[in-house]
């Protein structure tokens, strides 16, 4: 089954001060290569430029873990991942776009970026099961606003994480949300920081292989089991 268009996707993000009512329209579209280009064009360089890998030391806020990320590469991996039928999925991955909206619809500037597989079998904290695996996952950074001479958008990110949600949620007929992700360590302590505000559980000691292709390592995973994917995801409900 290929979606799209979600069901319930978040169509505003806020900006400007905590506690104002402003807001940006916002869509979730399919990630195209027109759109992959634009963002290594447009807001790929000013990461590579600015930010810096968590090396053990640094300035947090100019740490992240998608330096040199080729989204073109990363679109092109999930497209490979479906060709193939990796994992024994029986959906394929989706690879996803948060875009600021104009007034008009014409224009679309991605400010977020996401590849998910919503049905990826994994041996995590328990037997072998199936949940959302969210691949690759990055936002624009601020200086991306500031270069378009607008205010930051707030909970990016956080919309990028329900965006993998919903996906699963759309493709099951919402029986189970139960998601993963891999907080790269590239990501650094702030990244870490970031999954465990929302309460999802940071899995460690040993495990076997995460697939193929991705070992299992410790403290490098984070879990939401069904219901708190849907509490994460009711939190966004006055952004849909």
């Amino acid at each position: 089954m290929r979606l799209k268009a979600l069901s319930q996707p978040v169509k505003r993000v806020h900006y400007g001060p905590k506690g104002s009512d402003t807001y940006y329209d916002v869509a979730v579209v399919p990630m195209s290569v027109h759109i992959a280009a634009e963002w290594h064009a447009q807001v790929q360089p000013l990461i590579d430029r600015l930010y810096s890998p968590w090396q053990g030391s640094g300035q947090p806020g100019k740490v992240r873990a998608d330096v040199t990320w080729d989204w073109t590469r990363n679109l092109l991996l999930a497209q490979a991942y479906n060709s193939i039928g990796f994992n024994r999925s029986p959906h394929p991955a989706f690879a996803w776009s948060l875009v600021l909206r104009s007034e008009d619809g014409a224009d679309q500037v991605p400010i977020g970026m996401l590849t998910v597989a919503p049905q990826f079998h994994a041996t995590l904290a328990g037997p072998p099961r199936d949940r959302a695996f969210v691949w690759y996952l990055a936002d624009a950074p601020v200086e991306f606003y500031q270069h378009l001479q607008i205010e930051e958008a707030h909970g990016v990110a956080s919309a990028l994480v329900d965006t993998a949600i919903q996906t699963r949620l759309d493709l099951l007929a919402g029986i189970d949300a139960s998601t993963f992700l891999h907080a790269d360590p590239a990501g650094g302590p702030r990244l870490i920081a970031y999954y465990s505000k929302h309460g999802m559980t940071r899995v460690m000691g040993s495990g076997p292989r995460v697939s193929l292709c991705r070992p299992f390592k410790t403290g490098e995973y984070f879990l939401m089991d069904d219901p708190l994917a849907r509490s994460f995801c009711a939190r966004l409900n006055p952004y849909r």
